[in-house]
């Protein structure tokens, strides 16, 4: 949660409520759990040597 301005609750079955995040794109705050898509950033060297490049 490296971009939560505000940290959320974790109710029952891993639900969060409150909290607010900042996109790191548009600076934009978001506010409800529910309205994040959640984006996996691979370093471009991991990447290759991983095997990218095949």
């Amino acid at each position: 949660m490296a971009e939560t301005t505000k940290k959320p609750e974790q109710r029952a079955k891993c639900v969060l409520t409150g909290g607010e995040w900042l996109s790191y794109y548009d600076e934009v705050t978001v506010t409800g759990a529910k309205k994040l898509d959640i984006d996996h950033m691979v370093p471009l060297v991991e990447a290759w040597d991983s095997g990218a490049s095949a």
